[in-house]
């Protein structure tokens, strides 16, 4: 779903990662509104977990940015923690 709505992003903005990304909740909230008003979204969604699942570069790389993000959060955290 979270690599789908990616996906859907970046192709209206011309393949930049999108802002919304760094509010990882914010952005989930989105993707799941999306999935479960859009039928034709969830199927894409569904499509997508496969595609992931078989190693597929594109998929893989949006993965990894979310990994990415996510680390980028902890680290946040982390350096406040001390």
């Amino acid at each position: 779903m979270l690599i789908a709505y990616l996906q859907e992003i970046q192709s209206q903005k011309a393949n930049k990662l999108p802002q919304e990304l760094s509010d990882l909740e914010k952005f989930y909230r989105s993707a799941k509104d999306r999935f479960d008003s859009d039928e034709e979204f969830a199927n894409t969604a569904r499509k997508s977990v496969v595609q992931l699942q078989s190693g597929d570069p594109a998929h893989n790389q949006a993965w990894r940015r979310f990994i990415e993000e996510s680390l980028a959060h902890c680290e946040t955290i982390y350096d406040k923690l001390n």
